[in-house]
This record gives C-alpha cells, structure tokens and sequence, in this order.
C-alpha cells in the first residue's frame, strides 16, 4: 500500500515486459512511456501491433518521454528499455521525446509511407542506443 503523499512515494518503473498487444488507439500512442521527474528502466516491449483502420490520424505506435509535459524528463531518466518487433501505420512508430540510455531497439516497420520507423525529438535524447532493423514500407 502506497501513502497517499506524492513526495513520499517511490514513483520509478522498473522490470516490466510487455509482450503481444494488438490494438490502435484513437487519440494518442498505443505504449507511453512517460518519466514524469521519476526513472524508468528494465522493460521490454516486444510484439507491438498497430491495427488502426485506414484513415484514422492519431499520433504513433510507442513514445519514450516527453518534452516536458508531464514532469521532468532527467538524462537518465530511461535506460535500459528494449523494444523489438514493432509494426505501426502511424506517423511515428517508435517517438523518443525524452532520454534514453543503454537501450536496444530492433525490428520496427512502419507501414505509413513518408512516416518513422524510429525518430529523436530532443537533442542529445540518445546515449549508447543500438538500433537496428528500422524500415519504413514504400521508401
């Protein structure tokens, strides 16, 4: 049971895996992972399908961070994330907007010609990232 006092609780995210979503959201990301002045590390997202109906405009398949919408993004805020096997029709399918350290991302298809397969918004928003395997259908 957690305190109700915000400045009392431990608010990190840690050793989470994520496996097999199907689904589209309507308005926003299908995966959000969202520092907000905490950390967040040891997750896998792997098998993340995006089954939008054509025409629908939302904005992407998963988000690593913000720019500072929803609290404080720190340089090590993310670590230790690995995404793979990520197919999306959105424009963006894998957005970091906050940092992200010692991470592995593979395998990401974005089926949305002109779309990313993986785009940094924030300068210096990537240390010691490997990504391989980004393609995006119709270049």
């Amino acid at each position: 049971v957690l305190p109700n006092d915000w400045s009392r609780r431990d608010r990190d995210i840690h050793d989470i895996l994520i496996r097999n979503v199907m689904g589209y959201s309507q308005l926003c990301f299908l995966i959000r992972l969202l520092p907000c002045s905490a950390r967040i590390w040891n997750v896998v997202i792997d098998g993340v399908v995006d089954t939008s109906p054509d025409g629908l405009e939302a904005f992407g398949g998963i988000l690593l961070g913000d720019l500072d919408g929803y609290g404080k993004n720190l340089p090590d805020s993310m670590r230790h994330i690995t995404i793979s096997n990520v197919i999306c029709s959105r424009k963006d399918t894998v957005l970091v907007e906050g940092f992200l350290s010692d991470s592995v991302i593979s395998n990401v298809v974005c089926r949305r010609e002109g779309g990313s397969a993986f785009r940094v918004k924030r300068e210096n928003g990537l240390r010691n990232v490997r990504v391989s395997g980004t393609v995006v259908t119709g270049e």
